[in-house]
């Protein structure tokens, strides 16, 4: 985790905010604040945030599990089969 921190910190000295949150990684929660459980697509999540940082399929589930990190917090967006926002969860890893 701290290699892809970083990683991540180097990306954004490189190339500047808009590589930040093109990738998964976002500078402030305030765009968390247009999402709505029930109701924002996937392609709405897309716009909303850019592309995840990474993206997990759970297919016996029918769901895919989508990772943000905002200032080094990871969050998980569950999105169901029919391509909805069901859940937003932060992430809290202990260990190194």
């Amino acid at each position: 985790m701290k290699v892809r921190f970083i990683l991540a910190f180097v990306i954004v000295a490189l190339l500047g905010p808009a590589a930040w949150a093109a990738n998964g990684y976002l500078d402030s929660m305030a765009q968390f604040d247009k999402i709505r459980i029930g109701a924002t697509t996937s392609q709405q999540l897309t716009e909303i945030l850019g592309p995840p940082a990474s993206v997990a399929k759970y297919s016996a589930r029918g769901v895919e599990d989508w990772g943000y990190w905002v200032r080094g917090v990871q969050y998980s967006i569950e999105i169901d089969s029919q391509g909805i926002v069901r859940s937003i969860q932060r992430i809290i890893q202990y260990g190194p």
